[in-house]
């Protein structure tokens, strides 16, 4: 089994504060961060977990021989910007120290627009990060107030401005829409702002309301779906006016301006999960495909990380996904790429016959939901607006 790319998620925790719709691992910062204790256990877990997926399973002492290439590094939170661009430096310097990688490898970093934050732009540049991910969210500030934001508009506009000044000339903007209160007119504004610095990368999607939020205890009124529905296609119509072409659910890119990181994601690539209630995706050369966890909160990570690191001989926090399951979750990836999947990666990634698929792929073609063109599968614009219906026939 040829193995898939490497990319390595590196979770930080905390933020100023916990946002009412956020259902991420974060939590409020309250005292002084313990971010060189931090730092030193991303080191040990990165070395463990690196040691691990070079195995040929995780249960063996037998390595690889040459260690797997680094495929991409995505740094998210949290809010990773809270720490500093010389911790930052070290983490990555460890890294690339054990690792084989491209010189140009796209090294992310997500941020928050607050001026503490925006300042550091300079000095994470300076550490090696060549990507920032901004979360904008919003820039009008009734929305960021209804969002539990703490920054403004003006401060969102002042990040991204610093953050080209700094260098950066591949970055994300991120912006949610269908916010509460909001109005058709007033989410194309939001868009149109961004628009105006020229990004290379947008993620534009709409507010969910998660379990585990406060909005899921205490929902807010959101837009009705006319209203929603509106939105999505005007908003799309003005990317897409503006070079910025939809290449997944979410996001939307220039030519040639993916996220890598991202990409391999959606393609079913392998990635190390680094850090405080970060999950990963190793598969290995018989065949056999792992998950891994790490546990949820900061202090109970540490433990486990800090003093003394947990041994290598310790995979027990790695589990085989169920052949049943591996077909469904590379399809609940593929499938949110406009450009589908083809039957090569398909087989390539899961280790299975596309056989297994192929009746109800031709059954999603009967629909109008899915279409194929020689070995490659994609869905229909109809079936990229019901790719829940459409996991339901595979599952």
């Amino acid at each position: 089994m040829a193995l898939p790319p490497l990319a390595i998620y590196i979770h930080i925790p905390w933020c100023e504060k916990k946002c009412p719709y956020c259902d991420f691992n974060s939590h409020k910062k309250v005292d002084a961060l313990p971010e060189a204790d931090y730092i030193k256990a991303l080191c040990n877990d990165f070395d463990r977990d690196f040691e691990i997926a070079n195995r040929v399973s995780p249960q063996s002492n037998h390595g690889l021989g040459e260690p797997r290439k680094i495929h991409s590094i995505f740094i998210g939170g949290g809010t990773p910007s809270l720490f500093r661009p010389s911790s930052i430096k070290y983490l990555l310097e460890h890294i690339k120290s054990k690792t084989s990688h491209s010189p140009n490898i796209e090294i992310t970093l997500e941020a928050n627009p607050g001026s503490a934050e925006a300042e550091k732009f300079c000095g994470y540049k300076e550490a090696g990060v060549n990507r920032l991910s901004i979360g904008v969210q919003s820039f009008n500030d009734k929305n960021l107030t209804r969002l539990g934001r703490l920054h403004s508009g003006n401060q969102s506009q002042k990040a991204i401005t610093l953050a080209k000044d700094a260098g950066f000339i591949n970055y994300n903007i991120d912006i949610i829409h269908t916010l509460p209160g909001q109005t058709v007119e007033n989410g194309l504004r939001d868009l149109e702002t961004a628009l105006a610095f020229n990004p290379p990368h947008l993620s534009w999607y709409e507010l969910t309301i998660e379990r585990n939020t406060v909005f899921y205890s205490s929902p807010p009124s959101l837009p009705n779906e006319i209203i929603a529905q509106k939105l999505f296609e005007l908003g799309t119509k003005k990317l897409e006016a503006n070079g910025l072409q939809q290449y997944e659910i979410s996001a939307y890119c220039k030519k040639e301006k993916p996220s890598s990181h991202n990409y391999n994601y959606w393609q079913f690539g392998d990635y190390l999960g680094i850090g405080a209630g970060a999950h990963g995706k190793i598969s290995y050369s018989g065949g056999d495909i792992y998950r891994s966890i790490k546990k949820k909160q900061p202090n109970g990570y540490l433990k486990d990380f800090l003093n003394p690191p947990v041994s290598s001989k310790n995979y027990q926090n790695f589990k085989l996904i169920k052949a049943d399951q591996i077909s469904i979750e590379f399809l609940l990836n593929s499938l949110r790429l406009r450009e589908g999947f083809s039957v090569e990666l398909y087989e390539q990634r899961t280790n299975l016959d596309f056989s297994q698929i192929a009746n109800t792929v031709d059954k999603m073609i009967s629909k109008g939901l899915m279409r194929r063109v020689e070995n490659n599968i994609t869905t229909t614009d109809t079936g990229f607006s019901l790719i829940d219906t459409i996991l339901g026939e595979f599952s």
